[in-house]
């Protein structure tokens, strides 16, 4: 409910996406026209996808929406807060090498694999899941002033059942979800995608140990948890 931790990454994927992007400026890309004809694509204009603006772009707009209607947050996610669950620094810490790991990936992909990148229409398609994923966690860290960057119960913290958290439990994490699954697509990776549900499914598992905290710890979450049924999904889970 309170620890979704996306927008941290920042620089760190940035700088990860910009020495992808770079690296592959030099690859070799097969394209079919008529019979199966390779060529080598070196550098044309309009060629590139706009993986790094997107990624940089919802970034500044994801902190300056925050900043704007709820500033505290911000500064509460810089640090950890006393009482935090050890098993979620464990999850922090091996999420953040899942993430950055994606980039690499991709990389090696359609590089040094020398697999064809995926089809031109998934960057677009990437990017709005990605914008998705900051739009649903920006909502949700301006309704949430308990928002921090780990899982814990802090001193005055109260149930938050308005904005996105009156249709799921943890509207950050779908947020962060779609922004993994939309990775590969920018990255017009296909091999991306192994990081990507392995992020999917490490942020499946800290909703549940979270939802379990705030049930057993919380105050009224018992209740919240009855009246909003769904942790992501509405209809599934």
């Amino acid at each position: 409910m309170a620890a979704e931790a996306l927008p941290q990454v920042g620089a760190d994927v940035v700088a990860q996406l910009a020495e992808h992007r770079q690296r592959r400026a030099d690859v070799v890309r097969h394209e079919r026209v008529g019979d199966q004809v390779e060529r080598r694509v070196d550098g044309v204009a309009g060629d590139e996808e706009p993986d790094l603006a997107v990624v940089a772009g919802g970034l500044l707009a994801h902190r300056a929406y925050v900043a704007a209607r709820n500033p505290q947050v911000l500064v509460k996610r810089d640090r950890i807060g006393e009482g935090t669950k050890a098993w979620d620094v464990v999850w922090v810490v091996v999420f953040w090498l899942i993430m950055l790991v994606a980039p690499v990936v991709a990389g090696v992909d359609t590089q040094r694999l020398g697999h064809r990148p995926l089809a031109a229409w998934t960057v677009p398609l990437g990017g709005a899941l990605f914008a998705a994923g900051m739009a649903l966690s920006a909502l949700a860290m301006a309704a949430n002033p308990f928002f921090e960057g780990t899982a814990r119960i802090q001193p005055g913290q109260v149930v938050v059942d308005g904005g996105p958290y009156r249709a799921v439990r943890h509207p950050g994490y779908v947020g962060l979800a779609l922004w993994a699954l939309g990775s590969p697509l920018l990255l017009r990776s296909a091999l991306a995608f192994v990081p990507a549900l392995l992020t999917a499914a490490w942020v499946v598992l800290r909703t549940a140990l979270e939802d379990r905290m705030l049930r057993r710890e919380l105050a009224g979450y018992e209740g919240y948890a009855r009246r909003v049924r769904w942790r992501l999904l509405p209809g599934l889970w």
